[in-house]
């Protein structure tokens, strides 16, 4: 099963990955040495690995009779890739929809880390619109998208956020600020949506929504992006109302049954 790495992959990842891969294939729990058969990897680095890769929760060892199986880790983020299978489903015709009636680029985006990823978009429809791309990452305190996601987080993981240094000032706007940044949190948790006015790019607005799961909690950002000669501060009401109402229907899809309650 083992290939040996090639071009730019590193050794010792690959081989922790072919160990994580033949564990999936057992079904169960497995032996050092049928283990490091299947990989073929002497017996002590394939130890040393799966020593690694337990430390890490990917791999569990049984006590009385030694074996490994997977551990909660590696189901933990195999249950991150199906969630996210499961949003782009539920996001992708409506942000075709939010796209044909805003006629701008329209976003999915959750939070990886301390940053924005993009993991569905539809493009808009001009000449001139924002470009995006599956895997994009952006920074929370700059973009409308960002907002959302970090005004759903606990207020500790707020300032662990706001410990972490010095935030760029991607434009002129961009608010870099910690006090300023927790009264935007503020904002955005009592009005139910966040703009970024030329903090990410200049030249570019955008609007963005909460998007919640079955048991409430925000998963999730909508958003609607464009150039600031068509999205102009006076009509960016309209793209509120059209994104918050994106953001609505994506909930229901995920099994969000709207209550009367606070936004965030």
């Amino acid at each position: 099963m083992h290939r040996e790495p090639s071009g730019n992959r590193v050794q010792s990842v690959d081989r922790a990955l072919a160990l994580l891969e033949a564990l999936a294939e057992v079904g169960n729990a497995a032996g050092l040495v049928e283990l490091s058969e299947r990989v073929d990897l002497d017996a002590s680095t394939a130890h040393r690995l799966l020593q690694t890769l337990q430390a890490r929760g990917f791999v569990r060892q049984e006590e009385g009779t030694r074996r490994y199986s997977l551990g909660l880790r590696a189901f933990e983020v195999g249950n991150a890739v199906d969630f996210v299978n499961e949003l782009r489903h539920a996001s992708r015709p409506v942000l075709e929809t939010l796209a044909e009636r805003s006629q701008e680029t329209t976003n999915m985006v959750i939070r990886s880390g301390w940053k924005a990823s993009i993991i569905e978009y539809w493009p808009g429809q001009h000449f001139l619109r924002v470009q995006a791309e599956v895997g994009r990452v952006m920074p929370l305190h700059a973009t409308a998208s960002g907002k959302v996601l970090l005004a759903a987080c606990a207020p500790d993981e707020i300032e662990a956020f706001l410990r972490q240094g010095r935030l760029a000032a991607l434009t002129p706007r961009t608010v870099t600020s910690p006090d300023e940044i927790r009264q935007d949190q503020q904002w955005v948790r009592a009005h139910g949506y966040a703009v970024d006015d030329e903090e990410f790019e200049t030249g570019v607005r955008c609007v963005a929504a909460p998007v919640r799961n079955r048991d409430g909690r925000v998963v999730a950002a909508v958003s609607i992006s464009g150039p600031t000669v068509r999205m102009q501060s006076g009509e960016l009401n309209q793209y509120i109302q059209m994104v918050r109402r994106a953001g609505a229907d994506i909930s229901r899809n995920l099994g969000y049954e709207e209550a009367p309650a606070p936004v965030f």
